[in-house]
């Protein structure tokens, strides 16, 4: 777990009968929201109705990413992340805790709508503006894409900017899982936080499993749905040092030609994939809180590399820096 002095765990109550106008009180609140990795469109953002504006802003750091609760009077926010601050591709995480949050999508005509327990992702390089007609209660946050695809075991681009909604089980039990979270979090010891944010996403594995089912059905090309099935055999069995392309044709009953031409039909072959997903796997055990008391040697292991130095090379071309300097370098600086 890092230091308590490399957290940062803060509460801003504003109280807007202190200002002279509800504009006073809008100011500040987009001061607090800019102090974090974001910036705002100060043409497109505007409180709504109120005579007085109230907000709220409750912020986890973690190791992978940037968790905001934000609570305050209805209003109209545009913004965007800090990409130059961004030391790897993020994606915002927007959970909508009440009322109903409208959100302009980049690029496209219609509005997505939020309503209590819904959720969506986007791409934090892309602009988008939040519309609250009622008080405005979200979590906004900002995570590590790798640690995305690595805690839900499911991650593409095709889950970029569609809405979830409490629609079944297993949506039900993660929007459960959050709020219940959100409400409890400060009265657990602040060393604890970290830990206890960071499985939030590994309950989205059901949820996700349910839209890849759904995605795999319609697939149509037989080299497509080869594929992904391969691609779930390298997540269930990466950490096996000697793993093949010939055990995971055996394992899913086809000859390893055939399994070669799913993935050159991707534009890929089955090792880069499987390099590509341990790479992940590492990059986010060497940043994870709860992995800091793990060598670099042993998360090498445990992500299925047989020799130190080799993963020690392939993973500074892929991130630019060593296991080492990951391990000091935060994702969000």
């Amino acid at each position: 777990m890092y230091e308590e002095s490399n957290r940062r765990l803060y509460q801003d109550n504003w109280d807007s009968s202190k200002a002279t106008n509800k504009r006073d009180g809008f100011s500040n609140f987009l001061e607090r929201l800019s102090n974090q990795f974001f910036f705002f469109n100060l043409q497109n953002c505007y409180p709504f109705k109120a005579k007085a504006f109230n907000s709220k802003v409750t912020q986890e750091r973690t190791s992978l990413g940037l968790f905001l609760r934000v609570t305050s009077e209805a209003c109209q926010l545009s913004l965007q992340s800090k990409p130059f601050e961004l030391r790897q591709k993020s994606q915002f995480f927007i959970f909508n805790f009440s009322g109903k949050c409208e959100i302009d999508l980049p690029g496209k005509a219609e509005t997505a709508e939020l309503t209590p327990d819904a959720f969506i992702f986007c791409d934090s390089n892309n602009s988008l503006t939040l519309r609250a007609f009622q008080k405005l209660d979200i979590l906004l946050a900002l995570v590590n894409e790798d640690y995305l695809l690595t805690h839900t075991t499911y991650w593409n681009s095709q889950l970029e900017e569609q809405v979830f909604t409490k629609k079944n089980p297993s949506h039900k039990l993660f929007a459960s899982i959050l709020n219940t979270t959100f409400k409890f979090l400060h009265t657990l010891p602040l060393e604890e936080h970290e830990m206890v944010i960071d499985g939030i996403f590994s309950f989205l594995r059901p949820v996700f499993n349910e839209r890849r089912l759904l995605t795999q059905v319609q697939l149509t090309h037989p080299l497509e749905v080869l594929k992904q099935k391969a691609d779930r055999v390298i997540e269930r069995r990466f950490r096996e040092k000697n793993l093949k392309l010939s055990d995971i044709a055996q394992e899913l009953g086809v000859s390893v030609r055939y399994l070669s031409e799913a993935y050159k039909h991707a534009g890929t072959t089955a090792s880069k994939a499987l390099m590509q997903y341990r790479l992940q796997r590492a990059n986010v055990m060497l940043r994870e809180g709860h992995c800091q008391g793990m060598s670099v040697g042993e998360i090498c292991s445990r992500t299925g590399f047989a020799c130190l130095s080799h993963f020690s090379r392939v993973f500074k071309e892929e991130y630019g820096l060593t296991p080492t300097e990951a391990r000091t370098e935060e994702v969000l600086v």
